[in-house]
């Protein structure tokens, strides 16, 4: 069905597994980029500008 498994290179195959297992790193990293409230969060941590609430307790 999709040709003989001995036509594949074994550096190929090597570089899709290391591609496959690279995605547990690249898609937290993609998250964060994409949505607007983690980004923001992050990049107070980073640049230790975080948002705190100061308005006082009501009771």
């Amino acid at each position: 069905m999709f040709g003989s498994p001995q036509s594949v290179s074994p550096i190929v195959t090597r570089l899709a597994s290391l591609l496959a297992k690279s995605e547990v790193v690249w898609n937290p990293m993609i998250y964060v980029l994409m949505a607007e409230s983690w980004y923001t969060a992050l990049r107070g941590i980073v640049w230790c500008t975080a948002q705190t609430d100061s308005r006082p307790e009501q009771r």
